[in-house]
């Protein structure tokens, strides 16, 4: 199950996820404990929800846009100093 469709799964559950501060972990919280099937398919897709709720996050932030480097008015300097490597 990919980390939408794993996402959906647990908000129509009754689910609430978030990312941490760092990005690195997903935060559940709900009314109730998690069942060990949802946390099992939660532990199996965490990478794949990560990932979701990054571009999420992304999208949210950029109005659904991920910009290119030739597509941002920055002093070139920039780039030099924070490339994408």
């Amino acid at each position: 199950m990919n980390g939408q469709h794993l996402s959906k799964r647990l908000k129509e559950a009754g689910y609430e996820l978030a990312l941490s501060d760092n990005w690195q972990k997903v935060k559940v919280s709900g009314s109730s404990k998690l069942s060990a099937p949802l946390r099992a398919q939660l532990e199996a897709g965490r990478e794949d929800i990560l990932c979701w709720l990054k571009a999420e996050a992304l999208a949210d932030g950029l109005s659904g846009r991920i910009l290119h480097q030739g597509e941002v008015d920055v002093p070139s300097d920039y780039w030099r100093f924070y490339s994408n490597k």
